[in-house]
């Protein structure tokens, strides 16, 4: 049957939008008392906003409670909420004052619209489809690969009996080189093999059929912006920071039969080919061949692509650089809001591979010892 998808979704959706306005009206006192200084001026002071929209499977539970396997539905939902406050009032010179009466938040850098976090939707999320289908289909052991390199298995045997034998340590960086590859590529992967047998062995009379599988990435980052306005008597400086976290999901449900021991010929052509595992570091090879194994062996499965963004937004503002007319004061004014978007996108499980830069310290370290490695081969 392949990808699952529903002809009759039902469309449910709502919104609310709330903005508290500050009706501010400028004052004037020379001395006699305050008048009115001008027209009064609407801000908004705060605001609370809320938007959804989805679609609903018929008989939902009914079906479920059957066992059916139900298509992931498109979904996305908005909200924002947020408040500031401000001050105007300054005293020239002369002694005449101006001011604002109460709350007077005259810059709206503090609110966050939708448009503000779509354009914070990552881009590379359906890379994470294709490595959840390929954590389901490497649920079993791959048996074919293991036997392609039992050789190796006797020749790291073999060494490490000749260097228990003479007791032979390395004598320089390469050689130590040399043993930190053997143990992150030679007695690392033989360890999580021999899991992974037992696991096999322990799972040959496992009836499962349906696998759900999620992978993705979180991230967070800070970033400020300052801009400047100026007003007639004074420059005022806004400044934004924004706490943006990003939360990057991919999930696939398949009705599969993954085999205890798998015998894939493509995969293992992969793995043997020499520093396959490099390429890997760089380009989703490896799991692109999964994901296209996964889509031979399932009858059907359902898949989506997922984000969840949240923005810390705070502001502030200061006046400066006043003209020769100002005694004191100014303005001030600061801000907050927080909002966050959920998206769910219903897709097919991707097949072709993805760039995917994949280094940390410890490969940083596997890179510079196969570059020592090949130093030393040339030289020979």
């Amino acid at each position: 049957m392949g990808f699952v998808y529903e002809k009759h979704l039902k469309r449910r959706h709502g919104s609310t939008y709330l903005y508290n306005t500050e009706s501010c009206q400028q004052y004037k006192d020379t001395g006699s008392g305050p008048v009115v200084y001008g027209s009064p001026i609407n801000r908004t002071s705060g605001i609370q906003l809320n938007r959804y929209t989805g679609w609903s499977i018929p008989d939902f539970h009914r079906r479920a409670m059957r066992g059916e396997l139900l298509p992931h539905t498109p979904w996305r939902k908005f909200t924002s909420e947020g408040n500031s406050t401000g001050e105007y009032s300054w005293t020239t010179t002369g002694g005449t004052s101006y001011w604002y009466d109460g709350n007077y938040p005259a810059f709206s850098d503090w609110q966050l619209a939708e448009t503000d976090l779509d354009a914070l939707v990552p881009w590379h999320t359906y890379r994470y489809v294709q490595e959840a289908a390929a954590k389901i289909y490497s649920q079993g052991f791959d048996a074919l690969t293991f036997i392609a390199e039992l050789k190796d298995l006797r020749r790291q045997f073999a060494d490490l009996a000749k260097k228990l034998r003479h007791v032979k340590l390395p004598k320089n960086w390469k050689g130590a080189s040399s043993e930190w590859l053997s143990i992150r590529y030679g007695w690392r992967p033989l360890i999580y093999d021999l899991i992974g047998i037992d696991k096999a062995i322990k799972n040959l009379n496992d009836k499962r059929t349906r696998y759900s599988e999620r992978a993705g990435y979180n991230n967070s980052v800070t970033y400020y912006n300052t801009r400047e306005q100026s007003w007639a008597n004074w420059t005022n400086i806004i400044s934004v920071q924004d706490e943006i976290t990003v939360r990057e999901r991919g999930s696939v449900v398949a009705d599969i039969e993954v085999p205890a021991f798998q015998f894939n010929p493509l995969q293992t052509g992969w793995e043997i080919i020499p520093f396959s595992f490099v390429v890997d570091w760089f380009v989703s090879v490896g799991k692109s061949l999964s994901a296209v194994s996964f889509l031979t062996t399932q009858s059907k499965y359902s898949a989506s692509i997922g984000h969840r963004i949240e923005v810390k937004r705070t502001m502030e503002v200061e006046s400066y650089d006043y003209s020769a007319v100002v005694a004191s004061g100014g303005f001030t004014q600061s801000g907050s809001c927080e909002a966050s978007l959920e998206v769910r996108v219903p897709c097919r499980v991707p097949i072709h591979p993805f760039p995917a830069l994949r280094l940390d310290s410890l490969k940083i370290l596997d890179l510079v010892g196969l570059v020592a490695q090949r130093l030393k081969t040339r030289r020979n």
